[in-house]
């Protein structure tokens, strides 16, 4: 999940950039440059609770889990 993060906010990064620039004027940008938002806010919190799961010991319920 980690590296799905980077992701997105490096294509965050680049939305914003192509926005700024006017290059996707004739797209819905705001839209766009919205649900990349929400993307990158859903991914963070997974990250985020994983971490903390991770750290408190709860496991995922995955066999490996158990082994």
């Amino acid at each position: 999940m980690n590296i799905a993060l980077k992701e997105a906010n490096e294509t965050e990064y680049w939305l914003e950039l192509l926005i700024q620039s006017d290059f996707l004027s004739g797209y819905d940008t705001k839209g766009v440059l919205q649900h990349c938002n929400e993307i990158c806010r859903i991914l963070d919190s997974i990250v985020i609770t994983g971490m903390k799961n991770a750290d408190s010991g709860i496991s995922d319920g995955t066999v490996d889990s158990f082994v």
